[in-house]
């Protein structure tokens, strides 16, 4: 009766913010984000990690031109029927891609990291297959924000790990409150980046008055041999 329950609250919170185009808000901001980093490289190739059905690739890469290699650990039926945009599809553990090393300008990972087990994994493959001077774009929410933006249940970040635990595990059991900004940051230069920017991310400007973000765009780039000490 639980389990029924929060599923049932979780529906409705999906559909409320479908309702108030939200999704369709978010999509097209972190579009236009996209976008504007890639316009820095000439005809690069972009990697999509978590892509899911691929809808942001072919959105980047029918506004940018560019190729785009979509990855996900799930395999869609969409990736059967899509091909109006230059978009490859991949389905890999974005932990260990199956991509060769140094060959891309540009990757991005929205909303994924949280939703890794061994997050840290990810940044490790997306700087290996980074070419020198390669752009990595995280966006990661804020688990700690006064509504989890995934289960839509209020200070769930604040609260002890095994009732936090017991509440996630109907629907979302993968979620990582590890993955905190301060750790995804200290993972990226473990990892040999440079961090250049981390931008408060909000879906709704009036949001602003809280000050808190309920995420955040996170901008690093591969550091090269020489600047290794950057």
């Amino acid at each position: 009766m639980r389990l029924n329950m929060f599923k049932a609250i979780t529906t409705f919170g999906v559909i409320l913010l479908y309702r108030l185009r939200l999704y369709i808000t978010r999509y097209a901001g972190f579009t236009a984000v996209v976008l504007r980093l890639l316009k820095l490289y000439e005809r690069a190739v972009a990697v999509d990690l978590g892509s899911g059905v691929g809808y942001m690739a072919r959105m980047v890469s029918k506004a940018s031109g560019m190729p785009v290699v979509a990855v996900d650990v799930r395999r869609y039926d969409k990736w059967n029927s899509d091909r109006g945009e230059e978009v490859d599809y991949l389905q890999a553990d974005v932990r260990y891609l199956p991509l060769k090393s140094g060959g891309v300008y540009f990757v991005y990972a929205l909303s994924l990291l949280e939703h890794v087990e061994g997050w840290e994994l990810v940044i490790r493959e997306a700087f290996r297959v980074l070419k020198c001077s390669g752009l990595f774009l995280v966006q990661i929410p804020n688990l700690k924000y006064f509504v989890e933006p995934h289960t839509y249940f209020p200070l769930l970040g604040f609260m002890p790990g095994l009732l936090r635990r017991a509440i996630i595990s109907p629907t979302h059991p993968e979620l990582q409150f590890s993955c905190t900004l301060k750790n995804v940051v200290r993972e990226l230069d473990k990892a040999g980046f440079r961090v250049v920017g981390v931008v408060p991310y909000y879906h709704f400007d009036r949001l602003k008055l809280l000050r808190i973000a309920p995420s955040y765009f996170i901008v690093a780039l591969k550091r090269c041999a020489r600047d290794s000490n950057l």
